[in-house]
């Protein structure tokens, strides 16, 4: 695990991959924290993305190698926190190849909200089919992948929230969708 300059958790491999340092580099840089996205797409010119520790859990997977796939978020963070979530002893869960992907795209978040290097959002809100019920998605396709960053608008408030970090084939459902250039990504 390689910490960069700036002071961003840095995953390159499986063997940088820690739930711990992942869990304390999204408090330190997103937790508790909103941007606003600006786009060239009239409809949603700009929009608030607010970030929660809660939403890491998801993002990353790990609800589907916790015990018996059935951990809220709440306690697989506490799990954490006190060391009894761990890679070593999730490694050898069957589910672990499916998200481990997840987790090596962890960097992808400072890509489009940090270091603001994608600037392409695709609205999916009204995509049939939406089987994530995602809203927008920030999209970067990289060898014969795409990365899929998606938001879910929350049923509260006015903003919307990273639902889901994951990828996907080149031939997906939202390669074929209008992309809208993002402007600007400013910390409010």
């Amino acid at each position: 695990m390689k910490n960069v300059e700036d002071g961003y958790l840095q995953i390159l491999s499986v063997s940088d991959i820690n739930y711990k340092a992942i869990l304390q580099d999204y408090r330190n840089h997103f937790h508790g924290n909103a941007v606003a996205v600006e786009t060239n797409f009239k409809p949603l010119e700009r929009f608030k993305v607010v970030f929660n520790e809660r939403d890491l859990p998801h993002l990353m997977g790990w609800e589907k190698i916790s015990k018996n796939g059935t951990g809220s978020a709440t306690k697989i963070i506490r799990a954490i926190d006190h060391d009894d979530f761990t890679l070593e002893r999730t490694k050898a869960h069957h589910n672990f190849n499916k998200i481990k992907t997840r987790m090596l795209h962890y960097n992808f978040l400072y890509d489009v909200f940090l270091e603001k290097n994608i600037n392409a959002c695709v609205m999916t809100s009204d995509m049939k089919p939406n089987r994530l019920r995602l809203d927008i998605v920030f999209y970067q396709e990289i060898k014969n992948e795409a990365i899929i960053l998606g938001l879910r608008k929350d049923k509260h408030m006015d903003v919307f929230v990273p639902t889901t970090l994951h990828t996907e084939t080149l031939k997906n459902p939202y390669h074929f969708r209008r992309r809208s250039r993002v402007k600007r990504i400013s910390w409010i």
